[in-house]
């Protein structure tokens, strides 16, 4: 028994369209917030924020610097970026050409989508002679949370 021409086509939309559903439960787009840390490095713990924008765009921040880069997925909940940022070396010089620094992750999603794990290696460009830093990064989704207030007097008519 042959099957037809628009049973196939109807079985194979319905197989890109489960794809696309599991790929939407594990997206990474958003706001992360984590501590990113170096056991073998003199560099302290310091915590950061990621954004990952749907166009594969990556911005991260710390009170030290914001990078930018790149994302990708490269398995069910498992995503890789590179970012580069501008290391300034000497605040006083105007004309101090500041180093660049590449930081390459890898990160896993857990099952919720609400928290991810993952380590980093980082090289500085201008200088491929100075030793790799790797590390880990811990950190959780940003979630609308509401702050605890006061509301406002409601005025009265004079």
């Amino acid at each position: 028994m042959q099957l037809s021409r628009q049973i196939i086509l109807t079985i194979i939309a319905v197989l890109l369209s489960c794809s696309l559903i599991a790929d939407d439960m594990t997206d990474i787009t958003g706001a992360w917030q984590g501590e990113m840390k170096s056991p073998k490095s003199k560099i302290p713990a310091k915590t950061v924020i990621f954004n990952f924008i749907n166009n594969n765009t990556v911005i991260k921040t710390s009170s030290y610097h914001i990078a930018q880069g790149a994302w990708e997925q490269v398995g069910p909940s498992h995503y890789k970026a590179t970012i580069m940022k501008l290391v300034a070396q000497d605040e006083d010089d105007p004309e101090h050409d500041p180093d660049i620094e590449q930081v390459n992750f890898f990160f896993i999603l857990d099952d919720n989508n609400d928290r991810m794990k993952g380590h980093w290696t980082q090289m500085n460009l201008k200088d491929p002679n100075k030793p790799l830093i790797r590390g880990q990064f811990f950190g959780e989704r940003l979630h609308v949370i509401p702050l605890p207030y006061d509301p406002p007097e409601t005025p009265t008519s004079p």
